[in-house]
């Protein structure tokens, strides 16, 4: 969860602000994983992530697209660099979504675990 955490303010992903009047705070929660590694080391993974079924299209996103490969272009790509003798190396970047650009301000609920209070101990929210 501090990995995460860290993370997430590293890139500065988000601000502390007072939720403005009229404004509807998006729930949010931490999502476990457990994984193994090539060398059979358990590692493991959390996520802070948005309750999406508390968000409005229109209001907290206008699109929702995200671009994945398909399983025929990733063999086509084996197969060129196999015919080639190509080195393939493989990457993961830890926090990719991170970067995406959100088209409206949403403002979050604090991770449980990590608030901040202002100074009248009102609760802060992420935007």
């Amino acid at each position: 969860m501090d990995d995460e955490f860290n993370s997430l303010q590293e890139n500065s992903t988000f601000t502390l602000s007072q939720l403005p009047k009229g404004k509807n705070i998006i729930g949010g929660r931490w999502v476990y994983t457990v994984k193994q590694s090539g060398s059979h080391k358990t590692v493991y993974k959390a996520r802070y992530v948005a309750k999406g079924y508390s968000q409005t299209k229109d209001i907290h996103n206008y699109e929702t697209y995200a671009p994945t490969t398909k399983v025929t272009s990733v063999r086509t790509f084996m197969q060129l660099t196999a015919q080639k003798v190509y080195i393939v190396h493989q990457m993961d970047v830890k926090t990719a979504y991170l970067n995406a650009p959100i088209d409206c301000d949403i403002y979050m609920e604090q991770a449980k675990g990590y608030e901040v209070l202002c100074k009248n101990n009102e609760p802060l929210a992420y935007k």
